[in-house]
């Protein structure tokens, strides 16, 4: 852990408190799927989503209200050259109302309360491409992107702070991951190397989007070598995950600052693992 402020005051939690309260919602679904030809189908569909609304830990928080969403799909799914080829595409756009939000608060002079807030709306739409591709036998090569906009229509973390049109954590905009593994023919056992790449845009972990706590774009590399028998239900496999060392935040919880951008008290963040190695044994049943 990164105490980026250089402090962490302690957090009170008071005594016990209890919530005697339940919700309900009428959530339907409607979708349709149509058959273009033998390899490709184009779907649609519109969900009503509901989470229960909540009590926080910390003493004397106000109940939080339960989260509703309209979530709406749209796409494509094919196969192409003899089924070497599949290819999935899908667009999605999320209306969100009282979604449920975790955020650090300030509380009594020198104190600041993490708490579970509503925030009034918040609009996540994008779309996500998928093509995996078997050129020829024992050769696989994955490829995928995702596109977000994520963004608080309104949202007052405070009376005196209005988050509207900001992004919603940890939503970077470009997500690009690209694997390619080839299966090696070694008599009665297969031996399986596999590289993946994955590149992350710049993301924030808050609602306040404050450059000093942001992510900066970065990039992983992962591999593996794998085998196994041909007739079992057994894998050996080595791996080696963020080949590159990259160091980069996998949390940061902040709290408010008044709007002032500054890293303020309270906040800390947490480094995701370095360049790791590791064996798996698998068993499939």
């Amino acid at each position: 852990i990164v105490d980026l402020a250089g402090v962490l005051p302690p957090t009170q939690v008071g005594g016990p408190a209890s919530v005697d309260d339940d919700w309900g919602a009428f959530t339907p679904k409607l979708g349709v799927e149509l058959d273009l030809g033998p390899s490709t189908m184009i779907y649609a569909s519109a969900t009503r989503g509901f989470k229960p609304g909540n009590s926080n830990l910390t003493f004397g928080a106000p109940v939080v209200r339960p989260e509703f969403v309209w979530a709406y799909e749209a796409g494509l799914k094919t196969r192409l050259f003899d089924d070497t080829v599949t290819a999935s595409f899908v667009g999605f756009y999320y209306d969100y109302k009282d979604l449920q939000v975790f955020g650090i608060v300030p509380g009594q002079p020198g104190q600041v309360l993490p708490r579970f807030q509503n925030a009034a709306k918040a609009t996540i739409k994008g779309f996500e491409a998928e093509v995996l591709a078997r050129p020829v036998e024992g050769l696989e090569i994955n490829l995928a992107y995702a596109y977000l906009d994520a963004t608080y229509d309104e949202y007052f973390v405070t009376p005196a702070i209005n988050v509207a049109g900001n992004t919603l954590p940890k939503s970077p905009k470009h997500t690009v991951q690209v694997g390619v593994q080839y299966a090696i023919d070694a008599g009665a056992f297969e031996i399986v190397p596999r590289a993946e790449y994955i590149y992350r845009s710049k993301m924030y972990f808050s609602a306040f989007e404050r450059e000093s706590t942001a992510q900066a774009a970065y990039s992983l590399w992962n591999a593996r070598l794998a085998v196994r028998p041909k007739e079992g239900q057994w894998e050996v496999a080595i791996f080696g995950k963020n080949l590159s060392d990259e160091h980069y935040f996998e949390q940061v919880n902040e709290s408010s600052d008044g709007g002032s951008g500054i890293v303020a008290a309270g906040t800390g963040a947490f480094y995701a693992a370095p360049r790791t190695y590791g064996v798996e044994l698998s068993l499939r049943f």
